[in-house]
């Protein structure tokens, strides 16, 4: 009999608590920024307390049973760049919706791969139409002032 007793008990004080705990949820798709497409595997985290879900073959996430409040979102993914989402309302009783296009991570160009990239380019739309810089300042020094002096002989 007592533990039928303690058994009610610990029960009922677990529906009393989850009554007064007021909760929400939050769901979205996550999207490729260039194509539009659904992504896969993205890490969905909520900053403040550590809940996360991971997108599904349709990019679709849900994080359930979410305390009311005010939360940052991180979205993270090997191929695409992190990104944090800020002030996203957490209300009880209701699923917040937010769609997210996730940004490609852009590639760092070694000092190779800009030279092989600046030399098609000039293969492409010829070499500059400037003269280049002389090392030997001296002529050029020499013919200002003989330009200087001959303003002022006038």
């Amino acid at each position: 009999m007592k533990r039928i007793t303690v058994g009610c008990l610990t029960w009922l004080l677990a529906t009393c608590a989850v009554a007064d705990w007021k909760v929400g949820d939050m769901a979205g798709v996550i999207r490729d920024e260039m194509s539009g497409e659904p992504v896969e595997g993205v890490f969905v985290t909520l900053v403040q307390n550590n809940l996360c879900d991971s997108t599904d073959a349709d990019g679709r996430f849900e994080i359930k049973w979410i305390p009311i409040g005010t939360y940052d979102l991180s979205v993270s993914h090997s191929d695409f760049d992190r990104l944090k989402i800020c002030g996203l309302e957490v209300v009880p009783d209701s699923t917040t919706s937010i769609d997210v296009l996730l940004p490609p991570i852009l590639p760092c160009l070694t000092e190779r791969q800009t030279a092989e990239i600046t030399r098609k380019l000039i293969e492409l739309f010829g070499a500059s139409k400037q003269k280049p810089a002389t090392s030997d300042t001296s002529r050029t020094r020499k013919s200002e002032q003989d330009s200087m002096s001959q303003s002022k002989d006038e």
